[in-house]
């Protein structure tokens, strides 16, 4: 059987360890980094590792290229709603348990974004203990642009973050905003020069 165009184009999670950092890089530059159950998959046996390694003392998320993470894939989120009910329940759960698994590690998680992270992949960010974001980034929480209502425990996080008011213009809005802005707004730990 042959596999679908979105298979073959799926993005991956590579670890790889320089000194005492675990580094996952979200690579799929065709589909700008997209978030699925392989990447969930891969993302937690990565986690698991890293917690029971003491040589590890850190662990950085980044995107391959120059994207973080586009979030979902949005061909495979539309295959995924003719689906059953529990099929698609499973799909979600995958990646709350990624999420879950980042927020539950007791070694510190940085979310290293260059270039966009929008809807999951902003969600994705948020788990993580810090952000460091270079400059020219940008954050969006997409999903009101497409219909859809914030998962990856993204709307939660926020509000743990924010005025009731700036939560409600990043989720209502669906609008990029920057790094230096979310950084001004204490949800970018640094800025990067690049």
């Amino acid at each position: 059987m042959m596999e679908s165009n979105s298979t073959l184009l799926a993005s991956s999670l590579d670890a790889s360890v320089h000194g005492r950092v675990m580094v996952l890089t979200i690579s799929g530059a065709v589909k700008r980094n997209t978030l699925g159950p392989s990447v969930y998959t891969e993302g937690m046996r990565a986690l698991a590792s890293a917690k029971d390694d003491p040589a590890i003392g850190c662990i950085v998320i980044t995107g391959g290229g120059l994207t973080f993470s586009a979030g979902g894939d949005l061909h495979r989120l539309q295959i995924n709603r003719e689906q059953p009910a529990s099929v698609q329940e499973q799909s979600i759960d995958r990646l709350h348990d990624w999420i879950r698994a980042i927020q539950a590690i007791p070694k510190p998680v940085i979310a290293a974004v260059e270039g966009s992270a929008a809807g999951a992949g902003f969600s994705l960010a948020l788990a993580c203990d810090l952000v460091v974001a270079a400059r020219s980034a940008v954050f969006v929480m997409a999903y009101i642009n497409i219909g859809l209502s914030p998962d990856g425990g993204g709307s939660w996080q926020l509000a743990q973050a924010l005025p009731r008011q700036l939560v409600n213009e990043l989720l209502m809005c669906g609008e990029r905003v920057s790094a230096l802005r979310l950084h001004e707004m204490g949800v970018v730990n640094r800025i990067s020069c690049c």
